[in-house]
């Protein structure tokens, strides 16, 4: 029902406006996401604090019908922040102990998400709120070289008959 495009190294207000005119009928908010600050230590001058750049399905994603999931970290429950303010419509949120369990997918009804040896604390509150199908799947070696759950899947249209193999 509305948009939020996330304004960081990857996306500006430019490709916000395009998103916006490719559909007019949807309201189109930017989002802007601060990098995350990692601390890297470094022997001889102590640690070293860098900024690492995120997307907005980083911290939020959808994980049902009006349904937000979002990690529990700082810079998540801040970009949460801006959306609520922002948004046309009214969201449930599932706050995620791991933030790295907010990028999930929803997909035809069931939800998508990491599996228990990766977000085992997520896991848990998965079971206890998520009262319709969901599927984990272990992506601990694909997070190595990607974003997240929602970075590696593409939509395929389903057809009626198999034309060529």
């Amino acid at each position: 029902r509305e948009f939020f495009v996330g304004i960081s190294q990857w996306t500006n207000e430019g490709g916000a406006r395009a998103v916006a005119v490719a559909f007019p009928e949807y309201p189109c908010t930017p989002i802007k996401v601060k990098p995350e600050t990692l601390v890297l230590g470094d022997l001889s001058k102590g640690l070293v604090k860098v900024p690492e750049p995120k997307h907005l399905k980083s911290y939020v994603t959808m994980g049902g019908p009006d349904v937000l999931c979002v990690g529990a970290g700082k810079e998540a429950q801040e970009v949460l922040k801006r959306m609520e303010r922002e948004a046309t419509v009214s969201y449930q949120t599932l706050t995620l102990p791991e933030d790295e369990a907010a990028n999930v997918l929803y997909l035809n009804g069931t939800l998508v998400h990491r599996s228990i040896e990766e977000i085992p604390q997520s896991f848990k509150v998965f079971g206890d709120k998520i009262d319709y199908p969901r599927r984990s799947v272990n992506f601990s070696q694909l997070a190595q070289a990607s974003c997240g759950l929602t970075s590696s899947c593409i939509l395929v249209r389903r057809t009626r008959h198999i034309r060529n193999l």
